[in-house]
């Protein structure tokens, strides 16, 4: 399939650029997608080698992430000083082995790409 995608409508999508062959793949076991959060192969699943079946490189879009307050309550803010310390948190938050695309002030949305596991 080309350009394979799964999406929560809520929570965000995984685009797997380039061709997938997704046949015979329990897609709902391997990739969770939720609030601020996504997992691809989680522990307990069988990972096949780098390359097959989801393990590729993606690019992943989480919706709704926003800063949050001192209640630790996550919402939107248009608050620009504040938009721009998260989007530095983003981007120290992720793994050596991704890449930052995007953070949309807008509608809290942060795209980036991670590379395939090896383990």
């Amino acid at each position: 399939m080309k350009d394979f995608e799964v999406e929560h409508k809520l929570y965000g999508k995984v685009s797997f650029p380039g061709t997938t062959d997704v046949r015979g793949l329990k897609v709902d076991d391997i990739v969770q997608i939720e609030a601020r959060m996504f997992e691809i192969y989680p522990d307990g699943t069988d990972r096949p080698t780098k390359g097959t079946g989801l393990n590729k490189d993606a690019i992943i879009t989480l919706y709704a992430c926003w800063p949050s307050n001192k209640n630790r309550s996550h919402v939107q803010t248009r608050d620009q000083g504040r938009l721009k310390r998260y989007e530095k948190a983003l981007r120290g938050a992720l793994p050596e082995d991704s890449e930052f695309i995007n953070y949309d002030y807008g509608n809290g949305n942060w795209s980036f790409r991670m590379t395939a596991s090896d383990e």
